[in-house]
């Protein structure tokens, strides 16, 4: 007999790759990863992976992790940023992996290719020197920076969009012109 959880076994898969590729997400994210499906069937799935220890839930900070060492020590503020960025074009995501520095996260919108890099303030120039020698034509970068007054002292090639996103995970997206006005 097929427990009633494991009808949804696609998106407890989905959940379980999330986690181990990101280690931790907020539930906000999880949420919005899966806008096309009931909250809550997302919400029994993360418990029924908690219950059966491939999951950690920390209710106090809304995080879900690989486990409670994971949501204690690998909160990664720039992944999350991130992932809110990436989670703008949800509708359209055809594939999504997390990437190493100076990238965050790679997703692809059909035919598109998407690089989100977050920018610490200090770290324009050596982003600028590590892109340029990483340049790719075919690639449209989502910048994600911390103060727009960062935009003029980056040179990066192929900016979609500068992004801040704020502790809620709202994302405010200027075009270049509208970042150095």
């Amino acid at each position: 007999m097929i427990k009633p959880i494991e009808v949804y076994r696609k998106e407890i898969l989905e959940i379980k790759k999330l986690l181990s590729e990101y280690r931790v997400l907020s539930l906000r994210h999880i949420y919005k990863f899966f806008y096309n499906k009931d909250a809550d069937i997302i919400k029994k799935i993360i418990k029924y992976l908690a219950r059966n220890g491939q999951a950690y839930v920390d209710i106090e900070n809304s995080l879900v992790g690989l486990n409670k060492d994971a949501c204690a020590n690998d909160v990664d503020k720039k992944t999350l940023a991130a992932f809110d960025v990436m989670l703008m074009f949800i509708k359209k995501l055809t594939y999504q992996t997390r990437f190493e520095f100076p990238f965050q996260i790679c997703f692809l919108t059909g035919e598109q290719q998407y690089q989100v890099i977050y920018v610490e303030p200090g770290d324009e120039q050596h982003i600028n020197a590590v892109l340029k020698a990483t340049d790719n034509e075919d690639v449209k970068y989502l910048v994600i920076v911390e103060d727009l007054e960062q935009v003029d002292k980056l040179t990066i090639e192929n900016v979609y969009r500068y992004c801040v996103v704020h502790e809620d995970g709202k994302v405010d997206g200027y075009a270049l012109e509208e970042a150095s006005e």
